[in-house]
């Protein structure tokens, strides 16, 4: 019998360990580059400043379309360290893009502007729901079941588990 190993792609998740509130320089990385959404570049200012200080190279770039900025990403070198300001969404597009270009978590830092989201995975009908991180229990946006929402993030699923039951009618 054969062993299957499957490698699944890290994910922004609202507990990722790439997640920070304030940035840190990477002292063994030759190269920054600091990737905003459009209108939020002022969130990057101290930063700059703190690189500009340490005589660093580094590159300003505005979240565009993706596919310009996943060629981006592939075209980077080893060593290359990369910080991420934008809201939930557009954060997490940028993410995937770079991991799917060969970052790793410990290549990445990434600062969300606004509320993060949860993704809950419906054990009953195997979906993926939306859901903020202070949900306990959420309905199934398809199958309408009641899910506990349980604190195991599930890289393969891509979510929380959420947990069928039946709720308690008073």
């Amino acid at each position: 019998m054969s062993n299957i190993i499957v490698h699944t792609n890290p994910s922004l998740y609202d507990k990722s360990v790439t997640l920070k509130e304030t940035f840190t320089l990477h002292p063994r990385r030759s190269r920054y580059i600091l990737v905003s959404e459009s209108g939020l570049e002022n969130e990057l200012a101290n930063f700059v400043t703190e690189i500009e200080s340490g005589n660093k190279s580094y590159t300003l770039y505005t979240a565009s379309d993706l596919q310009t900025m996943t060629s981006f990403f592939e075209n980077q070198l080893i060593g290359t360290q990369l910080y991420i300001v934008a809201t939930w969404d557009v954060a997490r597009m940028i993410f995937e893009a770079a991991v799917n270009a060969g970052f790793t978590e410990d290549e990445i830092q990434t600062k969300v502007i606004g509320d993060k989201k949860r993704y809950v995975y419906c054990m009953k009908c195997f979906q993926l729901n939306d859901a903020t991180t202070k949900d306990k229990e959420i309905q199934c946006s398809t199958c309408a079941a009641m899910l506990a929402v349980g604190p195991f993030y599930s890289k393969f699923r891509k979510g929380n588990i959420g947990y069928p039951f039946k709720p308690v009618v008073q």
